[in-house]
């Protein structure tokens, strides 16, 4: 009984405290307040973390919602203003948790602070759960991550959840914050080696761009592979591998970057990021391809390594090195090495590149509150940046400076510059830069031999200014052209606002000076621009007495005046000369404007053409909307000083429809031809409605029919066009050439005689030329064929008689063939009895094809060659010419033979004969080898040389070796020598020079007479030749001059005579020349000696006792010393010449000592002077004439004396040829006669005065001329007394 009551109190007890259970676990969970008092119990277990909850409400069984929630733990904060939690517990029946809404609105959360004894897990795995489960809803919104260095915020997460024992499954991920948005659904795998996997897609901006991508990641953390792509400003498509969990953590990617609007791209192979094993290292090596639009230029390698250091000021040091390698033969191989290191709030930093981009930054970078400071510098030393294959800039040496904080930083620039496009520029600036504007205190450029400097301040507040001030001085453009002006300095100032509704500014530009060719320049501009028109309010131009200006506005259309007044045109360029002036106006669009000018020009030239009258009208639309009409006029064209004529070109209508007639009228040939066209698109069509063209050479030609021509800026088509003159007919037809296509030439009866004026005057052509030759065009290759022919040829040669000699030209023809792959030609010629020519060549297309030929001339009568070569006249015989052609295309060979097979070579000038010649010679385009062998007389001259071509452009380099023996280089009747040389002519850029020796072994000279052309012409003469000739006359002195240099020793044989100019005598020596470039004729050193032999003088032989010709400076002026006498007299009497070639003097001696006018006597005489009779004074005067009159007084005082005479004198004119011998006699106080004699032009005049009072006389004049004269004399003291009353 006892045991059933305490069953029963037992169980009552049991189900009273399950029932209390129940009733507190419904009442803790099911209940508001209950639920709140758990929660509060449950807080208050937390230990040393600290939650704290502002509101509950809800209950937990089911729902509930938190306010105000914020936990403190380990250092770390997190604050949640809204929390709601939904869940099912009934699912826990089934063994699963399912929670339906877990909501977190409000939430910030603030990480602890790093320590530096916090440990690096060795592994992360997600654990299993207790149970599988799912969230059907988890969404989080206004998430703050706060970070010492910024705010991360969220606006919204949310994604639904599940997971079992072995992976959770993520889906519907979504975030959005600001302009981004994230989607992505994920599997994590539950264990250590667990996979997971991950696809998500990203939209937002890059910059101010759109853009997306998406990226995939799988496997297990160990080893996670990922691909991401992206699309925006920037494309990329990268994909590697994740390693956070091994002993060096770690990241290796490969893939490309691409940013398409530039075309600049980066794909890199290897990018290995890792961290060693205790985190105090961070290791990055790269391996990446750089380049541009699809082509990589660059080849990047690089490793880096960056050390943490857990101290109290947070030391760090990183270095960097890399090396970028070039994929393209014009780019450089860049290298450089960095280094950082931080302490505390202080960062330095060093970085250098090697050559060619050498440059080394050094500074230092100061964290302070509340913006860093920067102390930087960069240098550069001999800083390469390639332009291209054939331009570089070097930077020789440089510094630039930034110093301050982003606020305030002061910079400063100065740099040396080379291979720019307007060469070395040295520039100088200093300026201050902060957030808002950059003001430019000065920038110095000096370049072009002068210098630019500009300042000014850039201003980003609001709308972007700039304002400059800028001016340059003492500029030399010459380096780009010629003709371009030096001394240039200009002034002015600029403004520029990027305003809301578009860019505005303005420019004045004054005090523009300089020079142009030794003429002052000056000009001045301004304008303005803005959005709706760019207005130039002026701008004028001057050089000299030349003046161009402009006015004129561009919005819409141009509406701008411009005048031209170019009175010197040689100011502007040397080239030119003459004036152009007059006036237009612009209108229409800019790139295709409207020109309405008038303009004329007066004594035009440039180059070789002169134009005496310009007159130009035109009235152009280049916008080819409207009508436009052109006339322009040359008269007085004239080339080379030749007249040419007249030129008119005339054109009117539009482009659907004009018409252009051109005329030429000159004293040579006319033609006029007309045409009429239309354009469309880019494509001219038209019709050449006549052509009519007379010419004095080839007589009077007109086109046959219209002809249609087509032309575009790639092709041109040719319709079916012929030109006639009698029975000769030209026609040409071509279609799509040069782009694609072929074109043809036909001609039939075209006659010979065409080349009458380029044949000597003595020669002429008879008969007509027929050929055809078509080329085709078709896929880049040229092919095609050819053929010449002559037919009823007739050379005619006028003779010393009354009919021509008439040769036939037998056969005269040449054809070619250009294949795809081979090239063939052929010519042969026969006419008759005088020339047959027979050649061929073959070749290939490419430049090293085989090339192969032969040519073989024989000249059976050479009568002919006299025609062309005047000097050669009386030449015959047969010359043969046989070669043969080797080598390729790029470099052909040309190999043959010349010779005299009989007959000779004849220069009639000198009397040579060549009877043997024969030469060999060895060409190629950089050398030619030459041996030839000349025969003449009983002698022989052999010339062996060469003449090679430099590797620039620089004139050949050449040298030829004359030798031979007995040579008879003069055959004259009253000259002949023979020469023996051992000479060497060397000749290149430089000019030529003759070294060697030239043995002299026999000269016999022996002249009867001299020739007329040897007669020296008067020193006051004036000889005028025409301009050609004088023109050669002074090339042939300047290359004497500048030219030529010698050294040749001149050595005389044993058989040397001269009879001539009454000198018979033996000569011997030698002479060395030599002569220096700029010398006219160089100077010599030796002498030549009169050995023995006789001189004719004052009619009589004199006997030579010695004789010296000696050479001491300059080698047309030696010095004389001679000394002759005439012998078997009792006294010796002779003369003696010293001095010089041109300055000789002449002297008397005698043994014993005579008077020079006894001397004198004896000589003439063979007597004294008393002894001579009256009819010899005359031959004594003579002779005392040609002692000159300072030798002669003396003689000519002491013949006066002998015979008697009151006058007796050597009258010395202005020239030799006017001095005169004068003799005279007073027959009373009242009359005297006197007679004056010119042994030079043999005449006599005779003089008869009276003398009426003292001063006045008359006096009759006998001779060349009859007159008389009434004369006035006045004595010096006369004259004195006459002047004295009107000098007082």
């Amino acid at each position: 009984m006892r045991v059933r009551r305490l069953l029963a109190w037992t169980s009552g007890l049991a189900l009273t405290i399950a029932l209390a259970v129940l009733c507190a676990a419904w009442y803790l969970t099911a209940t508001e307040p209950g639920s709140r008092w758990l929660v509060a119990r449950a807080l208050s277990f937390t230990g040393e973390h600290s939650v704290r909850i502002a509101r509950i409400r809800g209950r937990l069984i089911d729902h509930i919602e938190l306010t105000e929630v914020a936990v403190d733990a380990a250092g770390s904060r997190v604050n949640v203003s809204e929390l709601a939690f939904s869940w099912s517990p009934r699912a826990l029946l089934t063994g699963e948790l399912l929670i339906e809404r877990l909501r977190l609105a409000g939430v910030e959360v603030t990480p602890p602070p790093p320590s530096a004894d916090s440990e690096r897990p060795t592994a992360v795995s997600i654990p299993a759960l207790p149970l599988p489960g799912t969230i059907r809803d988890l969404t989080l919104l206004r998430v703050t991550i706060h970070t010492p260095d910024q705010a991360v915020v969220i606006d919204e997460l949310s994604l639904a959840a599940n997971w079992d024992r072995d992976r959770m499954q993520l889906t519907n991920v979504i975030l959005n914050t600001g302009d981004h948005r994230l989607t992505a659904d994920a599997m994590l795998g539950i264990g250590d080696a667990a996979r997971h996997e991950l696809t998500a897609s990203w939209r937002g901006k890059l910059g101010d761009d759109p853009a997306s991508a998406t990226i995939v990641a799988a496997g297990p953390l160990q080893a996670l592979t990922v691909e991401l792509d992206v699309d925006g400003p920037l494309t990329a498509q990268i994909g590697g591998s994740v390693r956070p969990l091994e002993a060096r953590p770690g990241v290796t990617l490969s893939g490309r970057v691409q940013a398409p609007q530039t075309g600049a791209a980066v794909t890199f192979g290897d990018i290995d990021l890792g961290v060693d094993g205790d985190l105090a290292a961070l290791i990055v090596n790269v391996s990446t391809q750089a380049g541009r639009a699809g082509r990589d230029e660059y080849t990047l390698t690089a490793s880096a390594t960056l050390g943490l250091e857990a101290t109290d000021d947070a030391s760090a040091t990183a270095s960097v090195d890399w090396r970028a390698v070039p994929l393209t033969a014009n780019l450089p191989t860049v290298a450089g090495h960095g280094r950082f290191a931080l302490a505390g709030e202080r960062i330095a930093l060093t970085h250098t590149t090697d050559a060619p981009l050498a440059t080394n930054l050094a500074g230092t970078v100061t964290l302070g509150d509340p913006t860093p400071a920067l102390d930087v510098k960069l240098a550069w030393q001999d800083f390469v940046l390639p332009l291209g294959s054939d331009q570089d800039i070097v930077g020789r040496s440089g510094t630039l400076t930034a110093v301050g904080t982003p606020d305030a930083l002061a910079l400063v620039i100065a740099g040396s510059f080379a291979g720019t496009p307007v060469g070395p520029v040295d520039v100088d600036a200093r300026g201050r830069l902060d957030s808002q504007r950059l003001n430019l205190e000065t920038l110095s450029a000096r370049l072009l031999d002068g210098t630019i400097e500009t300042a000014g301040t850039f201003d980003w507040r609001g709308e972007p200014t700039a304002a400059l001030r800028f001016s340059g001085r003492e500029l030399d453009f010459r380096r780009f052209l010629a003709a371009a002006p030096s001394r240039v300095g200009f002034a002015g100032n600029g403004t520029f606002t990027a305003g809301t509704n578009g860019p505005r500014a303005t420019l004045e530009l004054d005090n523009v000076g300089g020079e142009l060719h030794g003429h002052e320049i000056s000009g001045a501009a301004s304008l303005r621009t803005s959005p709706e028109a760019i207005v130039v309010d002026s701008a004028r131009f001057a050089a000299g007495p030349n003046r161009l200006t402009f006015h004129g506005t561009w919005s819409d259309a141009l509406d701008g005046e411009f005048d031209v007044a170019l009175r010197d045109l040689g100011t502007l360029d040397p080239r030119l000369s003459g004036s152009l002036t007059g006036q237009g106006a612009v209108g229409g669009a800019l790139l295709r404007p409207r020109i309405d000018a008038a303009i004329a020009g007066q004594g035009l030239k440039f180059d070789r053409f002169t134009a005496a009258d310009l007159e130009a009208n035109i009235d152009i639309d280049l916008a080819r909307s409207e009508a436009s009409q052109a006339t322009l006029n040359f008269s007085g064209l004239t080339l080379d000083g030749d007249t040419l004529g007249d030129v008119t070109l005339r054109g009117s209508g539009t482009a659907a429809e004009h018409h252009l007639r051109l005329s030429f009228d000159g004293p040579q040939a006319s033609f006029e031809t007309a045409a009429q066209g239309h354009l469309v698109d880019d494509r001219w069509f038209g019709e050449v409605a006549e052509f009519d063209a007379t010419s004095r050479i080839a007589g009077a030609w007109n086109l046959s029919s219209p002809s249609s021509v087509s032309v575009s800026g790639n092709d041109a088509v040719i319709a079916d066009t012929c030109f006639e003159s009698g029975a000769a007919r030209v026609c040409l037809t071509a279609s799509r050439l040069p782009a694609g296509g072929k074109a043809r030439v036909a001609m039939t009866g075209v006659p010979l005689a065409l080349a009458d004026y380029y044949m000597p005057r003595t020669l002429r052509l008879r008969g007509a030329l027929n050929g055809d030759v078509e080329l085709v065009y078709d896929d880049g290759v040229l092919t095609g064929a050819g053929a010449l022919a002559v037919a009823d040829g007739i050379v005619m040669r006028e003779t010393a008689g009354a009919v021509p000699e008439q040769v036939a030209i037998e056969s005269l023809a040449g054809k070619f063939t250009l294949a795809p792959d081979a090239f063939t030609a052929e010519v042969q010629a026969n006419v008759e009895r005088w020339l047959d020519i027979d050649g061929a060549i073959t070749t290939g297309r490419a430049p090293d094809a085989p090339l192969t030929g032969t040519f073989a001339a024989r000249a059976t009568n050479l009568v002919w060659l006299a025609e062309f070569a005047p000097e050669l006249a009386g030449t015959d015989g047969e010359l043969e010419l046989t070669s043969t052609i080797s080598g390729s295309r790029a470099a052909p060979r040309g190999q043959g033979r010349l010779r005299l097979a009989s007959g000779a070579l004849t220069l009639p000038d000198i009397g040579l004969t060549i009877a043997r010649f024969d030469a060999t010679f060895d060409a190629s385009p950089e050398a030619i080898v030459f041996d030839a062998a000349f025969g003449a007389g009983d002698g022989e001259l052999r010339a062996r040389g060469d003449a090679r071509k430099p590797a620039d452009s620089a004139p050949w380099n050449y040298t030829v070796e004359l030798g031979g023996e007995d040579f008879a280089l003069v055959r004259l009747p009253e000259a002949e020598a023979d020469v023996s040389p051992e000479l060497k002519l060397a000749g290149g850029d430089e000019g030529l020079h003759v070294s060697g020796t030239l043995n002299v072994p026999r000269v016999a000279i022996d002249v009867k007479r001299l020739p007329s052309s040897a007669v020296s012409v008067s020193e006051d003469e004036i000889i005028v030749a025409s301009d050609d000739a004088g023109l050669e006359e002074t090339a042939n002195r300047g290359f004497m001059t500048e030219s030529v240099s010698g050294d040749v020793a001149i050595r005389f044989g044993d058989d040397i005579s001269v009879n001539g100019f009454g000198l018979t005598s033996k000569l011997s020596g030698a002479v060395d020349w030599k002569k220096r470039r700029g010398e006219a004729l160089g100077r010599a050193s030796g002498k030549i000696s009169i050995d023995e032999g006789e001189f004719k003088a004052y009619g009589q032989q004199l006997q030579i006792e010695n004789g010296r010709i000696v050479f001491a400076g300059p080698v047309d002026n030696p010095n004389l010393n001679l000394r002759a006498y005439r012998p078997n007299l009792d006294v010796k009497a002779g003369v003696t010449v010293r001095g010089t070639v041109r300055d000789p003097k002449i002297s008397l001696f005698s043994e014993p000592v005579q008077s020079d006018g006894d001397t004198l006597s004896y000589i003439v005489t063979g007597r004294a002077l008393s002894d001579a009779s009256a009819g010899e004074s005359s031959m004594l005067a003579q002779a005392a004439l040609s002692l000159g009159a300072e030798e002669s007084a003396a003689v000519t005082n002491q013949i006066r004396g002998t015979f008697g005479l009151d006058e007796f004198s050597v009258n010395a004119g202005t020239t030799v040829q006017d001095t005169s011998l004068v003799a005279g006699k007073r027959l009373s106080p009242k009359l005297s006669v006197r007679t004056d004699y010119n042994p030079f032009e043999q005449l006599w005049t005779f003089f008869l005065n009276y003398k009426l009072t003292p001063n006045w006389s008359v006096e009759a004049e006998s001779g060349e001329r009859q007159g008389a004269d009434l004369l006035y004399s006045v004595e010096g003291e006369d004259l004195i007394e006459t002047l004295s009353p009107f000098t007082k």
